[in-house]
């Protein structure tokens, strides 16, 4: 037996008696999209438009009274104050007396509390004077500071502050929002939603300690199934560029090993040919979907202008017959379109013979007669125009 094949034998003995992690795929959210999931003044803003209860979120004091419930939990003296902390002013980014800047601010004449939004930084700013700059006569002892985190705050802090996950509050804030709803606007609800998934990606940990304990006894072996893996695809790939280059005058078009098309598809040119092309879509393969996608394009300019012409349209439908589906629809952007296409699922068989299952299929359902035949319209129909 092969080092080789005790290699792969290994491998298999780890998966059969193994049962591997899954992997937790967290929702994408519209601030993810827009690159900007963890800056702190991009949510601070956001904090604020739901902080005021006269904002057109029609949430009313949702926020501040899931707030209020969030600071009493971390308080080890009730603070009366809080209980009526309904009519204030709110600022972002409020000026200090030593140029500091707070957060969030929220104050009237007589309380106030101060937040310190923090995301991934550490707690570099100087709480005493936010909290001198916060407090004059009038307020007396009505105030309270919060710092805002997305993990516990390992280091001390002021006496006169508290620290509240973000995770927490928004959950207080969705364990509230029952009462609110007749009133609130859909818009601003689902923008509430989204808000908190974002804060739930940030605060959750991608491997839970169990998971990451199971990495860490079985790291050697993981790392020979992701070596694997990368081979296996490898081995995909060539099969699939394998299929096509023995099929006389085509070629397969090269692809860069860092762009997306290399594990995704090829492009097939025949020689002599500039306005058709085969295309392989092979990704689905690698997610354990087992589909092959073959179809044809043409240009986009060649679609708009013949598509809907009976020949080219005739010469399709005698395909239908393989499976070779129509398309109908062209695209807006770009500079070609697909014009026929059928999709293979792959049994165990297939997959183990790759390169002639795929052959199969273009010589079966007669894929290069019926790109010749396309080809030889759309120049007979683009020398008409002439």
């Amino acid at each position: 037996m092969s080092t080789e094949t005790i290699a792969v034998f290994q491998l298999k003995k780890f998966l059969e008696s193994h049962e591997i992690p899954s992997v937790k795929q967290q929702p994408k959210t519209f601030l993810e999209i827009a690159r900007q999931p963890h800056y702190e003044n991009v949510i601070s803003n956001i904090y604020a438009f739901y902080f005021d209860p006269y904002e057109e979120h029609g949430l009313g004091h949702l926020f501040i009274t899931s707030f209020i419930e969030c600071i009493k939990a971390q308080l080890h003296q009730e603070q009366a104050f809080l209980d009526n902390f309904q009519e204030f002013i709110i600022e972002t980014e409020y000026g200090t007396d030593e140029k500091g800047r707070i957060d969030l601010f929220l104050y009237n004449n007589e309380k106030a509390i101060i937040i310190e939004n923090k995301i991934y930084h550490h707690l570099a700013n100087n709480l005493n004077d936010y909290w001198n700059t916060a407090k004059p006569k009038e307020r007396k002892d009505n105030m309270v500071g919060v710092l805002l985190t997305l993990g516990k705050h390992q280091g001390s802090i002021l006496p006169n502050f508290v620290n509240v996950l973000h995770l927490d509050f928004l959950k207080a804030v969705m364990g509230n929002i029952g009462n609110h709803l007749m009133e609130a606007s859909d818009k601003y609800v689902t923008f509430l939603k989204d808000l908190y998934q974002n804060i739930e990606n940030m605060s959750t940990k991608l491997l839970s300690p169990d998971d990451f304990k199971f990495y860490l006894e079985n790291q050697n072996k993981i790392l020979d199934v992701v070596k694997f893996n990368e081979q296996a695809k490898d081995h995909i790939k060539t099969q699939i560029v394998d299929a096509w280059n023995k099929q006389e005058g085509l070629e397969v078009r090269k692809a860069t090993q860092s762009t997306y098309q290399f594990y995704s598809y090829r492009e097939i040119k025949k020689d002599g040919v500039d306005q058709i092309y085969f295309c392989t879509w092979f990704d689905k393969l690698f997610l354990g979907e087992r589909e092959v996608w073959i179809s044809i394009y043409i240009t986009s300019e060649y679609f708009k202008k013949f598509f809907n012409h009976q020949a080219l349209k005739g010469i399709i439908e005698k395909y239908e017959k393989h499976g070779i589906a129509i398309n109908t629809e062209h695209k807006e952007k770009g500079d070609w379109d697909y014009i026929a296409g059928k999709s293979y699922f792959l049994k165990d068989d297939q997959l183990i013979n790759l390169q002639t299952t795929v052959e199969g299929f273009i010589k079966g359902d007669e894929f290069i007669m019926l790109f010749d035949e396309l080809d030889e319209k759309l120049k007979e129909l683009s020398a008409s125009e002439l």
